[in-house]
Formats: C-alpha cells, structure tokens, sequence
C-alpha cells in the first residue's frame, strides 16, 4: 500500500506534468533535513515540488543533478525564517533576572560545592490510588540539608480528590495547574481559541485555589502549547 503521503505527491507530479515542462532536478540542502514549522506558503510550495521532482527522478532511474538547488536562497528572502539571534551580552544579560548560555557554574563555585538539583514534577488526577504511593514515596524524604524532600503536582481535574490535594499543598508540595478536562485529540492544545482555553487553565486554577493552595505553575497536556497558551495568564 503506498502511504498516504507519497500518493499525494504523485498526484502532484501528475497534476504538474499536464500541459507543463518537467520540474527542475534538484538536490536537497542541509537545511530541509528538520522540520520548520514557520515556513512561508511560498517556501513550502517550492519545498514540495523540490520533493516531487526528487522522487520523479529517482522513479525513473535518473541520476539527480549536482546542481545546487535555490530553495536556501527562497528561504532566506522569506520572512521570519532562519532569523539568527543575536549573541548573548554578558555584560547586560547578568543574574538574577538574566543568564548567558555557558558550561560555566554560576558565581564561580567549585564543581565540589555545586549541588545537584533534581527536580520531581507528577501530572494529572490527585486521588486514593496514587496518593498512598506519594505519601510512601516523599514522606520522610530528606535533602542533605535536612529540609523535606517536595514535589510539583500538575492536576488535572477528573478524577481528582481536591481533599487529598490539599493534603499535598499542607505537606509542603508545590500544586500547579494542568487543566479542567485533560482532552483529547492532544493537537486540541496547540490549536484551540483563547475562550477555550482560558475554560480550561483558569477555571481549573480557580478549583485547585479553593483548596488554600497558590497556584503559579501551568503544564500543558501532551507538552503540546500553541501561541493561544501564552495569552492565557495564569
């Protein structure tokens, strides 16, 4: 069975061979290798029929040109694509509110004296199945400075036993946010209006906050943010 994918780009080398010339051979640079996301219509356009003409060659038994192909200089003309950032200015980027990416530890301390952090983060529901094995996994536990070992529960609403979370938060856990319904598909998250999911970070934040606890963090479900998540405030 051919896949989906590839029967949709013969029907485009059909569609481009009737009344057309052949399209040009091409190689592909480096820099289709990885997928970008925030390519202009007309990139993606030329992208395509770059990958068309590769597979009508390679059908044919053709020996793909050593010609370089014009597709970097399209996407270099295309706006917002490959925009380089600047370098970091170490002497205006400074902590705490800033930090230059480095292998360097901060304030100089020495690898003996640099503590390793780890960080233990859960996600969704809070109920009788799970919190015995929170409370058997953090009761007790102690860092080496002798404070209490805490974690940041992400919960989602269904399922949850909000009396449970508050035992959590009075444990000293952190309790963030990670939804009222948890749905599905998982591409709902990257693409849903801002009405929608203001429903489901706010009024979740709203129920967890009756339980005493401060709610600062938010997860989204399936790690799949859209740009409509960062308008939604927490």
């Amino acid at each position: 069975m051919i896949p989906s994918f590839y029967f949709s780009l013969v029907v485009l080398i059909l569609f481009k061979e009737t009344g057309s010339a052949p399209l040009p051979q091409a190689e592909f640079p480096t820099e289709l290798q990885t997928t970008q996301p925030s390519l202009t219509k007309a990139a993606m356009e030329t992208t395509i029929e770059l990958l068309a003409s590769s597979i009508q060659t390679t059908a044919s038994s053709a020996v793909l040109s050593n010609k370089s192909s014009n597709i970097g200089t399209i996407l270099q003309q295309s706006p917002g694509i490959y925009e380089k950032a600047s370098l970091c200015d170490e002497s205006k980027c400074k902590l705490p509110n800033c930090r230059c990416a480095s292998e360097e530890i901060p304030g100089g301390l020495p690898i003996t004296d640099t503590p390793q952090i780890v960080l233990f983060t859960m996600d969704d529901d809070v109920n009788a199945l799970n919190y015995e094995f929170y409370s058997q996994l953090f009761d007790g536990m102690k860092n080496p400075n002798g404070c209490p070992a805490t974690t940041t529960y992400y919960i989602s609403q269904e399922y949850t036993d909000f009396n449970l979370v508050q035992k959590l938060y009075q444990k000293g856990h952190e309790i963030a946010d990670h939804s009222v319904t948890h749905r599905t598909p998982n591409t709902w998250w990257r693409d849903s209006s801002y009405n929608e999911l203001e429903n489901e970070i706010i009024n979740q934040k709203k129920e967890i906050e009756k339980t005493g606890a401060k709610v600062y963090g938010w997860r989204n479900p399936f790690l799949r943010p859209g740009e409509t998540t960062y308008r939604v405030s927490i």
